[in-house]
């Protein structure tokens, strides 16, 4: 009976071992590019829809749909609260175990060079034009992704767009050798290798992770934490409604209903179911019950209590 345990224990040490020789293997270019830090500043940009979906999504959990969104005063107040909270908690997050599956993929994908790739890499971002170059990169991967998770800035936008393009001309500017240098690195095998890596396979797997775990965010503690945090900052948010916010209904001139339903995929809206009830139909009048005085060309937003009934009260 000690064997499959002693099996799992020799798998678990051969893995830890694998990835610390990958580790090992990529070191030189990961530490001389940056690479983990432009990782994480990609992997926020591609993150960037999700993040927006998520607030309004988890704004939505917090108070009813119809009594609550946009147009309400507390909104804005109630999302940049709910950003910041979300924000810092990411922040965790990336010192931890999300930090630990970037660094993986990272060292994964680095170490895929050969030894000499790697070699002239990181030798070429130890010069002059390589750190001019990686500088640049670097203020603009991270200005393109300012305000979104995983990282929380101390300066300004306006002084981070500064920093940039003084970067640029910077770079602009070099001597022609090290211009000739910053090209020709760029232009070789191993250049376009490294940046076609950083910019398509580490954005779009570090993108997902990030996507992934900001969802995850508001799950468990951590996201009551954030949500009591949010009420907190925000006291004139409408209070939480046990009815549950089924989508919308309109009336058409022949009175017939035509009921649009939203299902989600977790808290992530992922389309709507659309029925239509004729007045002699069997559940028009239980919908109809539900939205007492409705005329024809008027919509309504339509909720469901804990006994099953429908209404158009949040």
């Amino acid at each position: 009976m000690r064997f499959p345990l002693l099996t799992i224990g020799l798998v678990a040490m051969a893995a830890a071992a694998h990835a610390d020789y990958l580790g090992d293997r990529a070191r030189p270019i990961v530490e001389a590019s940056h690479a983990e830090i432009r990782a994480v500043h990609l992997g926020r940009h591609m993150a960037r829809g999700r993040w927006e979906e998520l607030l309004d999504e988890t704004l939505y959990s917090l108070a009813p749909k119809g009594k609550w969104g946009p147009d309400h005063p507390a909104w804005a107040t109630a999302r940049a609260a709910l950003a910041k909270a979300l924000r810092e908690a990411s922040v965790t997050a990336l010192r931890g175990e999300t930090g630990t599956w970037i660094r993986k993929v990272v060292d994964e994908h680095y170490s895929s060079l050969e030894p000499d790739e790697i070699a002239r890499a990181a030798a070429y971002y130890e010069t002059p034009a390589g750190r001019t170059f990686r500088d640049f990169r670097e203020k603009v991967l991270a200005e393109n992704a300012y305000g979104l998770p995983y990282v929380i800035e101390t300066k300004s936008h306006e002084t981070m767009r500064t920093e940039m393009e003084e970067a640029r001309q910077k770079l602009l500017n070099l001597p022609d050798e090290q211009t000739s240098q910053v090209y020709e690195f760029n232009q070789s095998k191993t250049g376009e290798l490294l940046m076609g890596i950083e910019n398509n396979i580490i954005a779009d797997v570090i993108g997902n992770i990030m996507r992934s775990e900001l969802g995850a965010l508001m799950h468990g503690d951590d996201g009551e934490a954030i949500a009591r945090a949010v009420r907190a900052a925000v006291p004139n948010m409408p209070p939480q409604s046990p009815r549950v916010y089924l989508g919308t209904v309109t009336m058409r001139p022949d009175r017939t209903l035509d009921v649009v339903i939203e299902y989600h995929d977790g808290d992530r809206l992922a389309g709507t179911y659309p029925f239509s009830y004729a007045p002699n139909a069997l559940h028009w009048q239980d919908v109809a019950n539900g939205v007492p005085g409705i005329q024809p060309g008027e919509k309504r937003f339509l909720y469901r209590d804990p006994q099953g009934r429908l209404s158009d009260k949040p």
